[in-house]
């Protein structure tokens, strides 16, 4: 199993993305398309407490999974790894 834990470059900067980081960037855009987990879960083809996990970081990702999740999400595979927040999900977070 390959988890997703991984060191992105950002111009001079480097940013250390972990898997907790990520499980994060889902959850946060999941709630900005106002798409409950039982949604999620479904079209995932896996369990709504499954899919708690997966946001809550307590299930490692697969490269399958985690790109299963970005195409539910409707979001490149890039911006779920990314460490800066998006400005349509600035207030999201807040």
């Amino acid at each position: 199993m390959i988890c997703l834990f991984r060191l992105l470059y950002t111009g001079q900067q480097k940013s250390m993305v972990s898997e907790k980081d990520v499980a994060l960037r889902i959850r946060t855009i999941r709630e900005s398309k106002n798409y409950s987990h039982y949604y999620v879960a479904y079209k995932l083809n896996i369990s709504q407490n499954t899919f708690s996990k997966i946001e809550l970081g307590n299930v490692k990702l697969t490269v399958d999974r985690f790109l299963q999740i970005a195409k539910v999400l409707d979001v490149s595979p890039a911006e779920l790894l990314l460490f800066r927040e998006l400005p349509e999900l600035a207030e999201a977070v807040l």
